[in-house]
């Protein structure tokens, strides 16, 4: 029975593998997710005044490590999405993957000029009333048009991460790569064991 390569993971495909240990990888895009991301963490030790080189290197290290682990542990909770839960759930992963791109992207250059991390901010503004959020935007001197294009902007950007994510799932199905579900776990674990 030959298979549509150009299709997204099929179904046959999903409930066969469900129990079976193998785990689909996206490894277009999780490649790209942790390359970007060792990249970012890697330029910011970069950046932070010279020291002692052995410190240096042990940074560098580390900061591969915490992009593996982060990779590597979307890998594994977004097989756990994509076999058992609603496919319209695992779309929402995916856009959760994107955001956590973009948190990071948006994270980088706060903490280097203002020491203050994104995160940090999102948790702040959260617990602040929907007029006092008005207020901080108002008190930004930043006009609304400015704000409200921004935020259509990372609406844009969050699509357009959905579509990647698709586009880059069809070229890996042309030639998969499954690895074991015991594969990453082992490797979470070592990975938190390091860090």
């Amino acid at each position: 029975m030959e298979r549509d390569l150009t299709v997204n993971w099929s179904e046959e495909e999903s409930e066969s593998s469900r129990f079976s240990g193998k785990v689909h990888v996206n490894y277009f895009f999780f490649g790209l997710f942790f390359f970007f991301l060792a990249f970012l963490h890697i330029f910011h030790v970069f950046l932070i005044e010279e020291g002692n080189s052995f410190s240096r290197f042990f940074f560098y290290v580390y900061a591969i490590a915490q992009s593996g682990l982060e990779t590597v542990f979307l890998i594994f909770a977004g097989d756990i999405f994509r076999r058992f839960f609603p496919k319209w759930f695992f779309s929402v992963f995916t856009i959760g993957v994107f955001v956590l791109l973009i948190g990071h992207v948006i994270d980088f250059p706060l903490v280097r000029l203002m020491d203050m991390s994104f995160w940090d901010t999102i948790g702040w503004i959260s617990q602040e009333s929907w007029d006092n959020f008005i207020e901080l935007l108002y008190a930004s001197n930043v006009t609304m048009k400015v704000w409200v294009l921004t935020i259509g902007l990372i609406f844009l950007s969050i699509i357009v991460g959905l579509l990647f994510y698709s586009f880059t799932d069809r070229l890996s199905n042309r030639k998969p790569w499954f690895v074991t579900s015991n594969g990453l776990a082992i490797a979470v674990f070592a990975l938190v064991f390091f860090l």
